[in-house]
């Protein structure tokens, strides 16, 4: 049975797929921050961007497309649009809240910094996951 796709409903899971591109961004920003450490995709998407000098959100849509485009050979019915916010977002979000986090916390990096980061970070990653 396929479901008939309408405006309210792709209004609804691009909504929906935003909030929680944004949600995993700002999780991932703080545990970034505090240098506790990243899922191993963001992690070597940072390191080789760093590497290159190109910004994490440029670098990391690089990469998505070349995956969008092997998915798209392999399996087209995968793609929804959650794939293009994903694809899209996530690099240039992670990017931005990371600037916003070094002008809101300036100073150099103590234990209970990385302690706070660790576990908002988390906290906000799980409440994505559930």
């Amino acid at each position: 049975m396929k479901e008939k796709l309408n405006f309210g409903n792709l209004a609804l899971k691009t909504l929906m797929s935003i909030v929680g591109v944004t949600i995993l961004s700002i999780g991932a920003t703080f545990l970034r921050g505090g240098n506790v450490g990243l899922d191993p995709f963001t992690a070597i998407n940072t390191g080789i961007s760093n590497k290159l000098g190109l910004g994490l959100g440029i670098f990391q849509l690089s990469v998505n497309f070349v995956i969008f485009l092997l998915i798209l050979w392999l399996d087209r019915k995968k793609i929804g649009i959650g794939t293009f916010v994903n694809m899209i977002m996530v690099g240039f979000e992670i990017q931005f809240f990371t600037q916003i986090y070094n002008q809101l916390f300036p100073e150099k990096i103590t234990f209970l910094v990385i302690v706070a980061d660790t576990v908002i970070g988390l906290r906000v990653v799980l409440v994505k996951s559930f």
